[in-house]
């Protein structure tokens, strides 16, 4: 696995699990290699786009819904709390 970086700075994360002070309170989970590919963050897009918002509620709602039913309960909660903490940084 990719060691994560902050997505705002871009450095490694320190061992309290973020690197800047904006990033402190973001949950810190293991991200596959594929989230780490290309120059253009996917979030940045959609928030460009205007449709952070939705995305990051469909994918709350899909994680909560799921995640009594899968073996990695803990990862679908964390990535709950990412969607969550990346809206609430737009606010």
């Amino acid at each position: 696995m990719l060691s994560q970086v902050c997505h705002k700075c871009n450095k490694p994360y320190e061992d309290l699990g973020y690197c800047c002070e904006a990033e402190r309170d973001r949950p810190s989970i293991d991200l596959d290699s594929h989230y780490k590919t290309g120059k253009i963050e996917p979030f940045d897009v959609m928030e460009d786009m205007e449709i952070l918002e939705p995305f990051c509620l469909g994918n709350i709602i899909k994680y909560a819904m799921r995640c009594q039913h899968k073996g990695s309960k803990k990862k679908d909660l964390l990535k709950i709390a990412e969607y969550a903490n990346k809206l609430a940084s737009k606010l």
